[in-house]
């Protein structure tokens, strides 16, 4: 009987070790890049746009584009990334900010996807300009939009930092 418990027992205690790891430890199948926003640098800088309530980096890479509604005619041009007062990459879009994809249900949230410019910009797998911890904070994102209404160029200024993380196994430790 003893034996018989202790056989349960230990049957529970490899399940719960089990799904203890399979909580903690991911696997990531390609490297990406991930952006923290400096929050006390990137009170609205701008201008007022047109049309345009606010622009804001995600962690995940992408740039959120909040409109008042969804009649507009602004273009994204063209995003510039520096740092160090080093221009690193620039990538020229030209697209109408309506016509892009929707972040949520709301048809005024629309997104543009960094990562393949961060791809272009620090390579596929953070080789071009290698991100460490000396030098993952203020890189400044120039975003520049266009107004077709009225022919002017608006340029947004965001500090963000951006990390690489790399493909393979992430250990998650909890706080206990």
């Amino acid at each position: 009987m003893r034996k018989h418990f202790l056989k349960i027992l230990l049957v529970i205690l490899v399940i719960l070790i089990i799904l203890f790891f399979k909580a903690c430890i991911t696997y990531r199948t390609k490297g990406k890049y991930t952006i923290n926003s400096h929050e006390k640098y990137n009170i609205e800088k701008f201008t007022k746009i047109p049309n345009l309530k606010s622009v804001d980096i995600l962690y995940s890479g992408k740039i959120n584009f909040i409109l008042y509604d969804n009649t507009c005619n602004l273009v994204l041009r063209k995003i510039e990334i520096y740092y160090k007062n080093k221009l690193l990459g620039r990538t020229n879009i030209n697209i109408n900010i309506c016509k892009l994809e929707n972040l949520n249900e709301s048809e005024n949230s629309k997104f543009y996807s960094l990562q393949n410019f961060l791809l272009e910009v620090f390579g596929k797998e953070n080789e071009k300009i290698e991100l460490d911890h000396t030098n993952t904070g203020e890189y400044y994102f120039y975003i520049y939009i266009k107004d077709t209404n009225i022919n002017k160029e608006y340029k947004i200024e965001k500090i963000e930092s951006i990390f690489f993380e790399k493909k393979g196994f992430d250990i998650f430790v909890p706080n206990i």
